[in-house]
């Protein structure tokens, strides 16, 4: 698959490509490189492998619930399952997010089992304290990238927060 970028693009398609850099096998195709980033952020890529990112949370609706960002129908018999399944089974809901407050936007990053997720307080749809985001990604990312990442595979979801979204570090 070769997914193309403009030259000036900031993006960087290893960041979410299914490959780890370190084993890719660009050497078996084609990959350009783009102006942006030191001028080393990959635009093009025929082995490029997009990867898949959860959510879990309230959509559009009062209730959480899983949401894969690929929306095959594969991926919605599966993202049932995933709720239980995912490393850190239900206790996503609510759970990961800081203990010591319930500020809206306040976040947290947690690692198991190779997957790193993205939780915080969130009352965008459902007003209720308790109510939570939660955005699931295999590989290990820090803060910053697990942001980058949220807003490419859910432009949607991450739009309508009208919080900061900031990194809460007081537990």
């Amino acid at each position: 698959m070769i997914v193309t970028k403009t030259k000036d693009s900031k993006e960087n398609l290893c960041d979410t490509c299914t490959k780890c850099i370190a084993d890719c096998d660009v050497d078996k195709g084609v990959i350009e490189y783009g102006d942006a980033v030191g001028n080393d952020n990959v635009i093009a890529c025929d082995v490029y492998n997009l990867k898949k990112m959860f959510y879990f949370g309230c959509k559009d609706r009062i209730g959480h619930g899983m949401y894969c960002s690929s929306n095959t129908q594969a991926d919605e018999d599966f993202r049932c399952n995933f709720t239980f399944e995912n490393p850190w089974s239900i206790k996503i809901d609510g759970a990961l997010c800081p203990k010591t407050t319930e500020h809206e936007g306040a976040a947290k990053i947690s690692y198991k089992d190779g997957w790193t997720a993205l939780s915080f307080w969130d009352r965008s749809v459902d007003y209720r304290y308790g109510s939570n985001s939660n955005f699931l990604i295999e590989g290990n990312f820090n803060f910053e990238n697990m942001i980058k990442l949220s807003k490419i595979f859910f432009q949607e979801i991450m739009n309508r927060f009208k919080f900061e979204i900031t990194e809460y570090n007081k537990e």
